[in-house]
């Protein structure tokens, strides 16, 4: 998770428009698969920063 959002940061502007996608996606599979709470914070903060 947190090499997608370096990628996308170092892109600036040209964030790809499906990165916060996949991170929403990256999100139900670790809620989905019992994941912890800091797993889902990385998630929600990347989608932030971007």
């Amino acid at each position: 998770m947190t090499a997608l959002v370096e990628a996308g940061l170092a892109e600036g502007d040209a964030v790809p428009p499906n990165l916060v996608g996949r991170l929403r996606d990256l999100e139900r599979f670790v809620i989905e698969a019992g994941g912890d709470r800091q797993s889902l914070q990385v998630t929600a903060s990347g989608r932030r920063l971007l």
